[in-house]
């Protein structure tokens, strides 16, 4: 089980952003959490199943897909996430772009009262 600690410890995941990632900070702890258990023999689906990895949308984040199929693979579990496919807000990056027409437009009407 040594070299499967090993082999958790160096995956690296590729850094995603303005798209949903997963947070770093909770994945890389939750990896720390399974290269230890894995070194002293305990199983891991259990520990990967008690995690919740918050989804991030406009910080850099770790792909999703990658970190899933890891999990798969070393523990048969996937990290409990919530589904945002429904309640899902509006990306802040397609309000900015009809923000700046918006704004132009207020601000010629503006210059146009004076």
């Amino acid at each position: 089980m040594a070299e499967l600690g090993d082999e958790i410890e160096a995956v690296r995941f590729t850094p995603v952003r303005l798209r949903d990632g997963y947070d770093m900070v909770a994945v890389d702890g939750l990896l720390d959490r399974l290269a230890a258990a894995a070194r002293a023999g305990s199983p891991l689906a259990p520990l990967v199943a008690a995690t919740h990895v918050d989804v991030t949308r406009l910080r850099e984040g770790y792909d999703i897909d990658e970190v899933d199929a890891f999990l798969v693979r070393v523990a048969g579990r996937t990290v409990d996430r919530p589904d945002t496919s429904s309640d899902r807000p509006t990306p802040v990056i397609s309000e900015e772009r009809g923000l700046l027409p918006r704004v132009l437009a207020w601000l010629g009407r503006r210059g146009r009262d004076r």
